[in-house]
């Protein structure tokens, strides 16, 4: 018991003298300093005379910055140096603290801060005890800040990349909403802002509307050689829906390539011919028009008509056939003429026979028939909307040759003629 009392005496003892437990001496309490230029009616926070900060006091603000220590600076220009910082630190706190909020859209650490502070006064330099630092302190009628705040993209950018890698969309898209908005948004980062957007809308979505998302983030990864992470993403829409493209099939097979999914590389490969056997002599206008005939594999051995979408827009295709009777020049121009002109012809008998329906969807039946080569062919009878139907007969008269094709064997040629129906106000003749 007499040692507990020695050791409480003792304590008491050196907290009288300043000096902690630790044996180091504790700064005395601070006292305030003496100010200068400060206008009537306004008091002086206390926090400003003990401390860095910003306060209002009606119409001004008030700022305490800090100085390093002068020592570490060097001891010739030290306090120069240490006054110039504490000067800075000041016009720092000022200009933050009147920055309004419609000024930024994320926190102030993405931001540059400069402007004009006119009539700024300083009114007190001091020292904490026991501290090298030099704490200065300044005064300025709140109305006569000017600030500016300049986004610092880059890091805006990075910030972005670095939440979207964390799974964390919402930030992600966010900080992409900001840059583009301000104009700093490139391809890149639109396409990034969209994959955030798309992430986040799948979590909710069901059916078409599903497809349609994995389908785009298969792409989003596909496009940045993220192999692993496309293969996540487009093989369910794949494995999930009935409905599959060619498109699809040949990018499952690149990305079953790159990760070393040999055997099911193959299986796609094997798919894609199964479905859409290789034409022979094949050539096309755009390679959409290749792609639109994968898509409507019956086209490849069957004069006909059909639609294609892509990106958006929708493309009228009609088939025109036409058996050989020889393969020289000559006779390759007459029967690619007669092809054409009965590509038409499909086109024209198509709007007549066409069903009107208000759904939204083309809807297909197929019936077998037997072409004037006595083959088996697939006709197709489509159900349309009214507006879809009238695109099409304005189209008509200036459809135009977009690709040629041999059958397998060799005995009929076929044409395609096609346009695009949607976006097109005023088409001219070919």
């Amino acid at each position: 018991m007499r040692i507990g009392m020695y050791l409480y005496a003792g304590f008491c003892v050196l907290a009288l003298l300043g000096v902690g437990v630790s044996g180091q001496t504790r700064p005395a309490p601070a006292t305030q300093p003496a100010y200068t230029n400060i206008p009537d009616g306004v008091a002086m926070p206390s926090a400003a005379g003990v401390g860095v900060g910003a306060w209002r006091q009606g119409d001004y603000l008030i700022a305490t910055g800090k100085g390093p220590d002068a020592g570490v600076l060097g001891q010739a220009k030290g306090r120069r140096i240490q006054r110039d910082l504490a000067e800075q630190d000041v016009k720092r706190r000022i200009l933050t603290a009147s920055v309004q909020p419609q000024q930024i859209a994320l926190p102030l650490d993405f931001y540059t801060l400069d402007g004009e502070l006119t009539g700024l006064v300083y009114c007190a330099q001091y020292q904490l005890p026991n501290q090298e630092e030099l704490y200065l302190v300044g005064l300025i009628r709140a109305d006569s800040v000017k600030v500016r705040a300049t986004l610092r993209g880059d890091e805006v950018a990075r910030a972005a990349e670095q939440a979207f890698a964390k799974a964390d969309y919402e930030t992600a898209a966010s900080y992409w909403q900001v840059l583009i908005k301000a104009g700093l948004g490139d391809a890149r980062i639109t396409a990034s802002y969209q994959a955030a957007r798309n992430h986040l809308a799948l979590t909710e979505s069901k059916g078409p509307d599903r497809q349609r998302l994995l389908l785009a983030l298969g792409d989003f990864y596909l496009q940045r050689k993220a192999y692993e992470s496309a293969y996540k993403w487009l093989y369910p829409a794949y494995s999930e829906y009935d409905d599959c493209s060619r498109e699809l099939l040949e990018k499952l097979q690149q990305v079953c390539v790159q990760t070393q999914r040999a055997k099911s590389a193959k299986a796609f490969a094997q798919q894609i011919l199964s479905r859409w056997p290789p034409v022979k002599n094949a050539t096309f206008t755009d390679a959409l028009y290749q792609r639109a005939l994968g898509a409507n594999p019956q086209l490849m051995q069957t004069p006909g008509v059909a639609t294609f979408e892509s990106q958006g827009d929708t493309y009228l295709l009609a088939v025109g056939m036409v058996a050989v009777d020889g393969n020289d020049a000559e006779a390759k121009l007459e029967q690619i003429k007669v092809a054409k002109i009965k590509a038409h012809k499909e086109v024209a008998e198509w709007t007549k026979g066409a069903q009107i329906t208000v759904r939204e969807t083309v809807e297909k039946e197929r019936t077998v028939t037997r072409n004037e080569t006595g083959k088996t062919q697939d006709k197709v009878q489509v159900k349309i909307t009214a507006e879809l139907l009238e695109q099409v007969k304005s189209a008509l008269p200036y459809l135009a040759q977009v690709g040629t094709w041999q059958s397998e064997d060799g005995t009929a040629r076929f044409v395609m003629v096609g346009r695009k129906l949607t976006s097109v106000t005023a088409p001219r003749p070919e």
